[in-house]
Protein backbone atom coordinates (compact mmCIF):
# COMPACT_ATOMS: atom_id res chain seq x y z
CA UNK A 1 0.00 0.00 0.00
CA UNK A 2 1.18 3.55 -0.59
CA UNK A 3 1.14 5.98 2.04
CA UNK A 4 2.29 10.11 2.41
CA UNK A 5 4.95 10.30 5.12
CA UNK A 6 5.04 13.34 7.04
CA UNK A 7 8.26 14.90 4.88
CA UNK A 8 5.67 14.80 1.98
CA UNK A 9 7.62 11.57 0.62
CA UNK A 10 5.54 8.90 -0.92
CA UNK A 11 6.71 4.90 1.16
CA UNK A 12 5.12 1.94 1.05
CA UNK A 13 3.88 0.03 4.06
CA UNK A 14 1.88 -3.33 4.73
CA UNK A 15 -1.38 -3.22 6.00
CA UNK A 16 -0.32 -0.01 8.88
CA UNK A 17 -2.48 3.35 8.75
CA UNK A 18 -0.12 6.10 8.72
CA UNK A 19 -2.57 8.98 9.34
CA UNK A 20 -2.57 12.27 7.08
CA UNK A 21 -1.08 15.48 8.04
CA UNK A 22 -2.87 17.55 10.01
CA UNK A 23 -1.93 20.34 7.72
CA UNK A 24 -2.52 18.94 4.49
CA UNK A 25 -3.93 20.88 1.53
CA UNK A 26 -7.27 20.60 0.23
CA UNK A 27 -5.75 19.06 -2.38
CA UNK A 28 -3.26 16.48 -0.40
CA UNK A 29 -6.48 15.33 1.35
CA UNK A 30 -8.20 14.51 -1.77
CA UNK A 31 -5.30 12.80 -3.16
CA UNK A 32 -4.95 10.65 0.12
CA UNK A 33 -8.49 9.64 0.57
CA UNK A 34 -8.13 7.90 -3.12
CA UNK A 35 -5.15 6.56 -2.92
CA UNK A 36 -6.65 5.45 0.63
CA UNK A 37 -9.94 4.04 -1.53
CA UNK A 38 -8.19 3.02 -4.20
CA UNK A 39 -6.01 0.61 -1.36
CA UNK A 40 -9.04 -0.70 -0.41
CA UNK A 41 -10.63 -1.69 -3.89
CA UNK A 42 -6.92 -3.43 -4.90
CA UNK A 43 -7.38 -5.33 -1.32
CA UNK A 44 -10.92 -6.57 -1.71
CA UNK A 45 -10.89 -7.84 -5.35
CA UNK A 46 -7.74 -9.71 -4.55
CA UNK A 47 -9.41 -11.26 -1.15
CA UNK A 48 -12.15 -12.14 -3.65
CA UNK A 49 -9.74 -13.40 -6.05
CA UNK A 50 -8.08 -16.09 -3.43
CA UNK A 51 -12.40 -16.71 -2.14
CA UNK A 52 -12.45 -18.24 -5.67
CA UNK A 53 -9.68 -20.78 -4.92
CA UNK A 54 -10.87 -21.19 -1.22
CA UNK A 55 -14.09 -20.48 -0.60
CA UNK A 56 -14.33 -21.58 2.80
CA UNK A 57 -11.30 -20.16 4.98
CA UNK A 58 -12.73 -18.56 7.48
CA UNK A 59 -9.61 -16.29 8.15
CA UNK A 60 -10.01 -14.91 4.48
CA UNK A 61 -13.83 -14.42 5.02
CA UNK A 62 -13.54 -12.39 8.17
CA UNK A 63 -10.86 -9.78 6.61
CA UNK A 64 -12.97 -9.85 3.24
CA UNK A 65 -15.98 -9.71 5.70
CA UNK A 66 -14.36 -6.63 7.52
CA UNK A 67 -13.21 -5.34 4.37
CA UNK A 68 -17.08 -5.21 2.48
CA UNK A 69 -18.07 -3.36 5.87
CA UNK A 70 -15.60 -0.89 5.82
CA UNK A 71 -16.35 0.09 2.55
CA UNK A 72 -20.07 0.31 2.57
CA UNK A 73 -20.78 -2.71 0.85
CA UNK A 74 -23.10 -4.13 3.37
CA UNK A 75 -25.33 -6.97 1.50
CA UNK A 76 -22.02 -8.50 0.56
CA UNK A 77 -20.50 -8.02 4.37
CA UNK A 78 -23.99 -9.97 4.97
CA UNK A 79 -23.37 -12.81 3.01
CA UNK A 80 -19.86 -13.65 4.09
CA UNK A 81 -20.64 -13.73 7.87
CA UNK A 82 -23.88 -15.29 7.29
CA UNK A 83 -21.25 -18.30 5.36
CA UNK A 84 -18.81 -18.02 8.81
CA UNK A 85 -21.67 -18.51 11.41
CA UNK A 86 -22.04 -21.90 9.60
CA UNK A 87 -18.52 -22.46 9.48
CA UNK A 88 -17.74 -21.24 12.91
CA UNK A 89 -21.00 -21.39 14.63
CA UNK A 90 -19.36 -21.16 18.14
CA UNK A 91 -17.17 -18.46 17.87
CA UNK A 92 -18.80 -15.32 19.54
CA UNK A 93 -17.24 -13.21 17.62
CA UNK A 94 -18.83 -14.72 14.11
CA UNK A 95 -22.50 -14.27 15.80
CA UNK A 96 -21.33 -10.37 16.92
CA UNK A 97 -20.21 -9.68 13.26
CA UNK A 98 -23.55 -11.02 11.93
CA UNK A 99 -25.47 -8.64 14.28
CA UNK A 100 -23.90 -6.09 13.31
CA UNK A 101 -24.12 -6.89 9.30
CA UNK A 102 -28.03 -7.80 9.71
CA UNK A 103 -28.57 -4.06 11.65
CA UNK A 104 -26.40 -2.52 8.35
CA UNK A 105 -28.82 -3.85 6.06
CA UNK A 106 -31.79 -2.69 8.89
CA UNK A 107 -32.87 -6.43 9.65
CA UNK A 108 -33.50 -5.44 13.07
CA UNK A 109 -35.12 -9.00 14.65
CA UNK A 110 -32.30 -11.01 12.94
CA UNK A 111 -29.65 -8.91 14.63
CA UNK A 112 -30.76 -9.08 17.66
CA UNK A 113 -31.37 -12.54 17.55
CA UNK A 114 -27.86 -12.60 16.08
CA UNK A 115 -26.33 -10.54 18.92
CA UNK A 116 -28.66 -12.89 21.19
CA UNK A 117 -26.40 -15.98 20.68
CA UNK A 118 -23.17 -13.71 20.49
CA UNK A 119 -23.72 -13.15 24.21
CA UNK A 120 -24.89 -17.09 24.31
CA UNK A 121 -21.65 -18.16 23.33
CA UNK A 122 -19.27 -15.36 25.88
CA UNK A 123 -19.85 -12.46 24.19
CA UNK A 124 -19.07 -9.41 26.84
CA UNK A 125 -17.78 -6.26 25.54
CA UNK A 126 -21.24 -4.40 26.23
CA UNK A 127 -18.77 -1.18 26.02
CA UNK A 128 -18.30 -2.03 22.61
CA UNK A 129 -21.95 -2.63 22.00
CA UNK A 130 -23.18 0.68 23.26
CA UNK A 131 -20.89 2.78 20.96
CA UNK A 132 -20.41 0.75 17.97
CA UNK A 133 -21.55 2.94 14.84
CA UNK A 134 -23.09 -0.51 13.09
CA UNK A 135 -25.40 -1.20 15.84
CA UNK A 136 -26.91 2.57 15.59
CA UNK A 137 -30.47 1.66 14.28
CA UNK A 138 -30.59 -0.84 17.47
CA UNK A 139 -29.46 1.52 20.08
CA UNK A 140 -33.55 3.02 21.11
CA UNK A 141 -35.12 -0.69 20.52
CA UNK A 142 -35.81 -1.83 23.74
CA UNK A 143 -35.19 -5.12 22.79
CA UNK A 144 -31.72 -4.12 22.12
CA UNK A 145 -31.41 -2.65 25.87
CA UNK A 146 -33.19 -5.84 27.22
CA UNK A 147 -30.45 -7.58 25.83
CA UNK A 148 -28.14 -5.63 27.64
CA UNK A 149 -29.49 -5.55 30.72
CA UNK A 150 -30.03 -9.37 30.30
CA UNK A 151 -26.27 -9.97 29.34
CA UNK A 152 -25.32 -7.99 32.22
CA UNK A 153 -26.77 -9.72 34.40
Amino acid sequence: MLYINSAGTERCVSRVSIPPRVNMTHREQREYLHRKRRDLEVETRFLEGVRHRCPDHALLLKALGDLYTRTGKHADGLSVDLRLAQLCPEESEVWYNLGCSYALVGEREQALDALRRALDLGYSDYDWMLKDADLECLRNDPRFIDLLEHGLS
